[in-house]
């Protein structure tokens, strides 16, 4: 075989090779390999840019095939030989810029997938807001550094910090300026950390900043220490300065945990009880934190059910009038016993009961009760007797409060002048409008008013001039210390002197000696309550304290005691 060429670009000798070294007849195969193969091959590996440049080989192949003569066996192409090249250009030409095109566009959505996936693992592991890791990166993370501490036989801190009355400066701010708040204090957080050091936004307001390869707590105290000083550094939005704090809990690893399970929960554990000492500070985790803890939430699953159950009993302490030395009245005191736990005090149940939101039942049973057991005492020692209710705050300020204590007095059929309800002075200090008219309804239907545990609190002596209150009830902690602490004496003193000013009736609370009950008669104190006349009692013990105290002419002086 034969092949002659002129004007043909060198590159195509590579393609005509084993065709020159074979005798037999491979005419198509020398047009797909000049005209074809380069015009797969070039896009396939270029894109775009190699489909054109394959579609100029073809067509100037084409333009040269004018100046070829291809003799194959002694015979030269025909026209229709040609014809058929000038064909397979325009084929080749189009098929190199479809194929370019086409290729390009698979890699620019290749490209553009790769992007769209790497940024959905940026945001699958971490927070949308600021940037930082956030929990199942941390998870990962905490796990890899539990191992390493494990084998290096170190100490690693986990700390959870929380901003400090954050919700407030939120609400305050708005919304967006909170987020660049939170954006902010990321960057405060993140500009702490050392190199094997790792932050993490759990959410909310809430950072994990665990810290590993530590030789000593004290490494750890310091970091703390120096997280405090920055955070507490004034931030700047829209041209206004801002001030926040945060309470951090800590717990270490191996001493407060193995898993990073446990080393989160009990660092959270020890930062709620920063926030109870004040706040602003930070405290370590120990075993009796989660004790309390545990005992919270026993309490809060069992006074769930205690309600449907009937657990709950009411108490009565008697209320003595200090000039005749009879009972009065008597003040309903709520006793939990439960069948699992045993005995929980009001002091353990009471705050769990606000804090679950249960005490607006809780309460409304208290006052039935109360209103129906001293309905049935009147009525069968035929005198009529007063019954003092605590109501908690939160129970004051439901919109239905006054209703709910007209309807149980129509119910229970109690005159609403052997009533009255004992508040707080946290109550009198939220919303002093609103206080005054619920106040005013209430006096209106005929009820008594005192405000409990009166001096514990830092209600303004302006404000109680306003307040349509009765009776004033000194705490038995200024009582218990009158007689070795002055300044408690000048105190009871002082607010019994104030009660008369103001037309109050004043009530002791918590009187236990003799001593006691002689100091306050020398300040003419008219009203008083505590063991040294009953401790609280059933309502069937109490008809005999009463019947002891006011058909006996009983000696004020001694403790009365039942059974």
């Amino acid at each position: 075989m034969k092949v002659y060429l002129k004007n043909v670009h060198f590159i195509y000798l590579i393609y005509l090779i084993p065709l020159i070294l074979d005798d037999g007849d491979h005419t198509q195969e020398i047009i797909w390999l000049v005209y074809i193969f380069p015009s797969i091959v070039l896009p396939f590996k270029y894109g775009k840019k190699g489909g054109l440049i394959a579609a100029l080989i073809a067509t100037l192949i084409h333009g040269l095939n004018e100046y070829v003569e291809i003799v194959i066996n002694h015979e030269i192409y025909s026209a229709y030989n040609i014809w058929c090249m000038v064909i397979i250009s325009i084929v080749n030409f189009t098929v190199a810029i479809t194929i370019g095109f086409l290729v390009e566009k698979i890699k620019y959505k290749q490209h553009s997938l790769q992007r769209v996936v790497s940024k959905m693992e940026f945001m699958a592991f971490h927070d949308h807001l600021t940037g930082l890791p956030n929990r199942w990166n941390l998870e990962i993370k905490l796990k890899e550094a539990i191992e390493a501490a494990r084998k290096d036989n170190s100490y690693l801190a986990v700390l959870v910090l929380d901003l400090d009355r954050f919700k407030l400066i939120n609400e305050s701010l708005g919304h967006s300026n909170g987020d660049q708040l939170l954006k902010d204090v990321a960057k405060r957080f993140s500009s702490t950390i050392r190199g094997d050091d790792f932050i993490a936004r759990q959410g909310g307001d809430e950072f994990i900043l665990f810290l590993p390869n530590l030789h000593s707590k004290e490494e750890a105290n310091r970091k703390i220490e120096n997280i405090l000083q920055i955070v507490g550094r004034p931030f700047y939005i829209n041209n206004h300065e801002y001030f926040i704090t945060c309470s951090v809990g800590v717990s270490y690893f191996p001493n407060d945990g193995e898993t990073w399970q446990e080393l989160i929960q009990h660092a959270d554990i020890a930062m709620y009880s920063a926030k109870d000492l004040g706040r602003n500070g930070y405290q370590p985790y120990t075993i009796e934190k989660l004790q309390e803890i545990n005992d919270v939430v026993k309490i809060e699953s069992h006074l769930r059910r205690a309600l449907l159950q009937n657990e709950f009993t009411l108490q009565y302490q008697p209320l003595i009038d200090l000039q005749s030395g009879k009972i009065f009245g008597m003040e309903a005191l709520i006793r939990w016993n439960s069948t699992e736990l045993g005995a929980v005090t009001p002091a353990e149940f009471i705050p769990i009961a606000e804090e679950i939101g249960i005490i607006g039942s809780l309460g409304t049973w208290v006052l039935k009760e109360a209103c129906t057991q001293t309905k049935i005492l009147s009525e069968l020692n035929q005198t009529p007797i007063r019954v003092a209710v605590n109501i908690s705050s939160k129970q004051f300020k439901d919109k239905k409060f006054v209703d709910i204590v007209c309807n149980t007095l129509k119910e229970t059929g109690l005159n609403p002048a052997q009533l009255e309800l004992e508040i707080t002075e946290s109550v009198s200090l939220d919303n002093i409008d609103e206080l005054i008219l619920k106040l005013k309804l209430l006096k209106e239907m005929g009820i008594s008013i005192a405000i409990d545990d009166f001096g514990t609190g830092y209600s303004s002596i302006s404000y109680l001039k306003h307040l349509p209150v009765d009776t004033l009830k000194i705490d038995q902690s200024f009582i218990r210390n009158m007689l070795c602490n002055f300044k408690d004496r000048a105190l009871v003193e002082s607010i019994i002197s104030l009660s008369k000013s103001f037309g109050f009736n004043v009530t002791a609370e918590g009187v236990e000696s003799c001593d006691q009950l002689e100091l306050l008669k020398s300040f003419n104190c008219g009203q008083a309550q505590g063991y040294l006349f009953s401790k609280p009692v059933e309502i069937h013990d109490f008809y005999r304290v009463f019947k002891n105290l006011n058909e006996g002419s009983p000696n004020l002086l001694l403790p009365v005691t039942i059974g």
